[in-house]
Formats: structure tokens, C-alpha cells, sequence
């Protein structure tokens, strides 16, 4: 019996940690992305900046920075299960 008792502790211990909150999981996500959203319009326009040089390598560099922008992953969180 006194065994049966401490599993049911447990597991009402271990369901207290998980956190089942969704629209956490939500704002996080919207922070992520807007965030995100920022970083890269920063980083695009100081390639194009970078674009505008009048040094033929300097501006070969920003064009190939330009293209490699798209091959970034995202970065999500997975929802709560």
C-alpha cells in the first residue's frame, strides 16, 4: 500500500513540472519570429549597404552573403503536448 501511495506522489509530482500552458507556447513562438524578423532586415540591409562599394570584392562578398541568407533554419519550439 505504502508503495502504491509514493507512485501516486511521484507521478503527481512529476505532472506538476510539465507545463501544458499554450498560449506560453504561442507568445514565445510570436517573440521568436518577430525577433527573427528583425535580425535578418538588419542584416540584409547592411549587406546592401556593403553591396554599394565601389571595391569589386567587397561587393562580390555581400552578394554571396546575400544568397546564403535563405539556407538559415528557423528556429522553433515544439507545442505542448
Amino acid at each position: 500500500m505504502k508503495k502504491l501511495l509514493g507512485i501516486f506522489a511521484l507521478s503527481i509530482l512529476i505532472q506538476g513540472c510539465n507545463t501544458y500552458d499554450y498560449s506560453a507556447y504561442v507568445d514565445a513562438q510570436t517573440r521568436l519570429s518577430r525577433d527573427g524578423i528583425i535580425r535578418d532586415s538588419a542584416h540584409i540591409q547592411a549587406l546592401i549597404e556593403l553591396a554599394k562599394s565601389p571595391d569589386p570584392a567587397v561587393r562580390a562578398m555581400a552578394i554571396m552573403q546575400l544568397e546564403r541568407l535563405h539556407e538559415r533554419g528557423k528556429v522553433v519550439i515544439q507545442p505542448p503536448k
